[in-house]
């Protein structure tokens, strides 16, 4: 297998059990779930949001009546998994960008959704460079177009953080961020900047 450049100086490939993950799921709603990079399980089973905190994600897609396998795309900024599981600088980041800006050209999704802090940094902070650099706290929700593609694109918060407040307020949020990307795409109506 001919190894990517960006893949030789990153080397993450060589520490993990299934690198170079591709996307998985069937697209339904056209919307791609983008997270920051494969855990433990998620490297284990070669598939997206299966660990603690994918089991999160997919309970709260279910109780909106909604499928992650099948109305969702699923794929990460990072594609291997980090060595110790680190959180991705900003090296490792561009590093693998090329790989995830080819598969939204083939996918062609109509909505991308930020799953996190570091999704965000990737995707809508590259995407709108102007934006104030505020958290998740301050964006989770908010949808914006990308100028080119005319993509909508939103974050939401990582199952981790969840996880760790234990707030069904949060919870309740966090599926009505969702909702409210889906409803988005029907309706056409969107923030748009740039």
């Amino acid at each position: 297998m001919k190894i990517h450049p960006n893949c030789q100086i990153c080397q993450f490939y060589k520490y993990c059990k299934n690198p170079f993950m591709k996307y998985t799921g069937n697209g339904k709603l056209k919307i791609l779930i983008i997270g920051e990079a494969p855990g433990k399980d998620e490297d284990e089973n070669n598939i997206q949001f299966i660990g603690r905190c994918g089991q999160l994600f997919r309970k709260c897609l279910k109780e909106i009546n909604l499928d992650m396998e099948k109305d969702f795309w699923k794929t990460n900024c990072v594609r291997c998994r980090p060595i110790n599981n680190k959180t991705p600088d900003d090296k490792v980041l561009d590093l693998c960008l090329p790989q995830l800006k080819k598969d939204i050209e083939i996918l062609k999704p109509k909505a991308i959704l930020c799953v996190g802090g570091i999704a965000l940094k990737n995707i809508i902070f590259r995407t709108f460079p102007n934006l104030p650099k505020k958290g998740i706290t301050y964006y989770h929700g908010q949808i914006f177009e990308s100028p080119k593609q005319k993509i909508k694109i939103m974050s939401i918060f990582h199952p981790s953080y969840l996880l760790r407040r234990h707030d069904k307020i949060l919870i309740d949020q966090f599926k009505n961020d969702i909702l409210k990307l889906i409803k988005e795409i029907e309706n056409e109506n969107t923030i748009k900047f740039c």
